[in-house]
């Protein structure tokens, strides 16, 4: 029997910040940690981002070794697999490549494996990188290299939920409206492809009545009770579903027993308008008490927001653009209601001035959410909170990290509802890609669960000029 050659897999910087304990991640094989990869880990560890966060977290795995032996053996630290970690230099500048001759840590990472696998003809050396322009340059020089597969969903098809369809005929309608129990029971039970959906499925029931070219749906969710009718299309702070995809949506933000509702899709579609609407509808004494609105900060170090004038709530207002917009129209539409309702009162009744009297200044809807108990902030300020009998909408949730996510989740106290907004294939967040961030473990690992729902939203509703741009674009 051929004995199973050990491999060294040299780790880049982002591999270790997506995953702090990667490197568990190799089995028996031996794990390299290059000396620029740590010096530039060690230039993050200070700051409240999430990559602060997970440089400082892989450190401290690092403690762990030098705890148990220390001083480094020759071999390295034994690894818990049956490998070794071990720390090497780069190279000396004087033997460093040609080809790339900038003195970056991406060049030194190929300088170091290509020298190791020149000199170690017998062994196997692979770069792990997400970097994908690293990985191109690395096939340049016939390195071997690999992304780290360990913090990647597998399927990434899979992560977009879609609505299942069922012709019916006009008999079966007929029997739906006598006994709808009764339908649901044995519908299921003649049609066993329905019986081993995950559970919090969408499905929809398609017939096309006699004498019409029109065609109906009836809309069920997949449970473990069998097929439940999702609620009328009503409206909901002022809005109503546009299509089938924000029907499902709607019911599912609005129903208590489900707490993880994930929305997916292109911008337009309406995911955050219809969580907002959802949120400020079930915002009430006896069921939510308030809503917490957050998202990562991507974009920003902790320099940039650092010297942005103005409080914390100040500094991080400008990421919030797109939820102040959503809650304005939604405000706005109240508005409009409160107006037709006291013109229809008594001619002649002097009233209080109230919201609607009141102009869209972004003071007065700061005021508004106040009042309603919405509160907005950067998503890394949720650690070490507990968040009981809280709504919680996670927008661009796409740009955190599966650990991030985690973090999130663990926060959720009794009575809590996380809402999760995202498009996977929009990430800002360099570390991350489709298959490795938050929003995609959430949907691989809850997918099924009586306590989780996702749909992806296609339809654009923002504008027709808006889809069509997001068509030809």
């Amino acid at each position: 029997m051929a004995t199973k050659t050990t491999k060294n897999y040299v780790l880049d910087t982002n591999v270790v910040l997506s995953d702090p304990r990667a490197i568990y991640a190799f089995a028996e094989h031996n794990v390299i940690i290059p000396i620029p990869v740590l010096q530039e880990v060690e230039s993050f560890k200070k700051g409240q981002a999430e990559r602060n966060h997970q440089a400082r977290a892989f450190l401290r795995e690092l403690k762990k070794f030098e705890e148990n032996f220390p001083t480094l053996p020759s071999e390295g630290f034994p690894l818990p697999g049956g490998g070794h970690l071990k720390f090497l230099s780069a190279l000396p500048e004087k033997e460093r490549l040609e080809k790339y001759p900038q003195d970056t840590v991406d060049h030194q990472l190929l300088d170091l494996v290509l020298s190791l696998s020149t000199e170690n003809k017998n062994d196997e050396f692979v770069l792990v990188t997400d970097d994908f322009s690293l990985r191109v340059k690395a096939k340049t020089l016939r390195i071997k290299s690999e992304p780290y597969k360990n913090a990647q969903v597998a399927d990434v098809e899979k992560l977009y939920g879609e609505i299942e369809e069922v012709w019916i005929s006009e008999e079966e309608v007929a029997s739906f409206h006598q006994d709808k129990k009764g339908f649901c029971k044995k519908f299921l039970s003649n049609n066993p492809s329905l019986e081993e959906l995950p559970l919090n499925t969408p499905v929809r029931l398609l017939y096309q009545p006699q004498n019409s070219d029109d065609m109906r749906e009836i809309l069920f969710l997949k449970t473990a009770n069998g097929l439940e009718k999702i609620r009328e299309n009503d409206e909901v702070f002022g809005i109503n579903a546009r299509n089938v995809e924000q029907r499902f949506a709607l019911h599912a933000l609005l129903d208590p027993r489900i707490p993880i509702v994930a929305l997916t899709g292109a911008a337009g579609t309406g995911k955050t308008l219809l969580a907002l609407a959802a949120v400020l509808k079930m915002l009430k004494p006896g069921q939510y008490e308030n809503a917490k609105l957050a998202r990562p900060m991507v974009e920003l170090s902790d320099k940039t927001m650092g010297f942005l004038p103005g409080t914390v709530e100040e500094k991080i207002d400008p990421y919030f653009g797109p939820i102040y917009d959503n809650l304005e129209f939604l405000r706005s539409l109240k508005q409009e209601k409160q107006k037709k309702t006291e013109k229809s009162e008594k001619k002649g009744k002097t009233t209080e001035v109230t919201e609607s009297n009141e102009s869209a200044s972004q003071c007065v809807l700061k005021e508004w959410m106040k009042k309603h108990k919405l509160e907005c902030f950067a998503l890394n300020f949720l650690r070490g909170r507990s968040l009981p009998e809280s709504l919680i909408i996670i927008d661009e949730a796409q740009n955190t990290t599966p650990q991030e996510m985690k973090t999130i989740l663990t926060r959720l106290g009794e009575g809590s509802k996380v809402i999760v907004i995202g498009d996977i294939s929009q990430i800002d967040n360099p570390y991350l890609g489709e298959r490795s961030n938050g929003l995609a473990h959430l949907i691989d690992a809850f997918k099924g669960r009586e306590e989780f729902f996702h749909i992806h939203l296609t339809k654009g509703e923002r504008s027709e000029i808006a889809t069509l741009a997001a068509e030809l674009l």
